[in-house]
């Protein structure tokens, strides 16, 4: 992949204001769901003081919560009914970050700078609703999977800069999937959100990020993906003729980073990054799984922050997660 080197990185702030999450949150949870398929339970039959709707009594069912008059209008002989009840069941929210160098461009702001504000957002969020949230670097060292950006569920600052350092300071190599600690992280009716460009150089990582969807898949998972695709800014950065071509560290390669740039190139690289896509989404064609792409405009000096901005309140995946289930 051609990638220009503008300048280092920038530690730039989440756009998106504590204020501003609090209000979509309330937003969000005045939306209808009917026409939505394969959103996350957020209720669940319980005790509470929330009535629900009435039942048929089952063995098991606790007898106190039969409803006497009701049996003796609408039940048969010896049928009884009872009343049901939801009660509220917190989230549990994994949030895997791809760390590699691919996510460190383009410079100065950079994939991984939207992605940790994306993780920034989604925290404040769920804090507000005292749902579990852990973030979890995608690739790398198993011995340091987690990032704790906030452990309370207090509404918090502006960390994403913290989770930039920690997930940019030694960017591993592509195969090295972390896998070790998503079944204990990703339990049950757990949503897992990945977030990453999907650029991959090797099959091995395809099979091996295959595989551990469809294994969470199996385990009643809810999977999003979101696609941060920064291509078409990149290329317009990188422009045709003769370049100097940079990765993330500085350092140019064999051929001392000098490529003459032609249109035929772009489309090479361009065709590649779709092709290794599409290898993963093949392989889970079979799965359901929740997509979203944030797909960079082509303009090299557009504005980051106003452009999550508006992808982030208007992404229909995101707004599914944060609204609650009315059943």
């Amino acid at each position: 992949m051609f990638t220009a080197k503008i300048k280092e990185s920038d530690q730039l702030s989440c756009p998106i204001s504590n204020q501003e999450l609090k209000h979509y949150q309330l937003q969000s949870k005045r939306l209808l769901r009917s026409d939505i398929n394969g959103g996350h339970l957020t209720r669940r039959r319980g005790q509470s003081l929330e009535f629900k709707d009435f039942a048929h009594y089952q063995p098991g069912d606790d007898i106190r919560y039969v409803d006497w008059r009701a049996s003796a209008r609408i039940g048969l002989p010896h049928e009884w009914i009872i009343k049901t009840f939801v009660a509220e069941q917190k989230l549990q929210i994994l949030l895997s970050i791809d760390n590699r160098e691919s996510m460190l461009l383009p410079q100065p702001t950079s994939k991984l700078h939207h992605a940790c504000w994306l993780a920034q957002s989604i925290k404040t969020i769920c804090t507000n609703n005292q749902d579990i949230v852990n973030v979890h670097q995608l690739f790398g060292d198993t011995n340091q999977a987690l990032t704790h950006i906030n452990r309370s569920n207090m509404a918090f600052g502006d960390q994403s800069q913290q989770l930039y350092s920690a997930l940019s300071k030694t960017p591993p190599t592509d195969t090295s999937v972390n896998h070790r600690q998503l079944a204990q992280l990703a339990r049950p009716a757990a949503v897992w959100v990945i977030i990453s460009d999907f650029y991959f150089k090797t099959n091995k990582s395809i099979d091996l990020l295959a595989e551990l969807v469809r294994k969470r898949r199996a385990a009643k998972n809810w999977i999003i993906f979101i696609d941060i695709n920064s291509w078409p800014n990149e290329k317009a950065q990188l422009g045709l003729g003769s370049r100097r071509i940079l990765g993330p560290n500085g350092s140019p390669d064999k051929t001392n980073g000098i490529y003459d740039i032609n249109e035929q190139h772009l489309l090479q690289v361009e065709g590649k990054i779709q092709h290794h896509k599409n290898q993963l989404f093949n392989r889970l064609s079979h799965q359901t799984i929740d997509s979203s792409c944030w797909l960079w405009p082509s303009d090299k000096t557009f504005d980051h922050q106003q452009f999550f901005r508006e992808r982030f309140f208007n992404d229909k995946v995101l707004q599914r997660l944060f609204m609650r289930d009315t059943f």
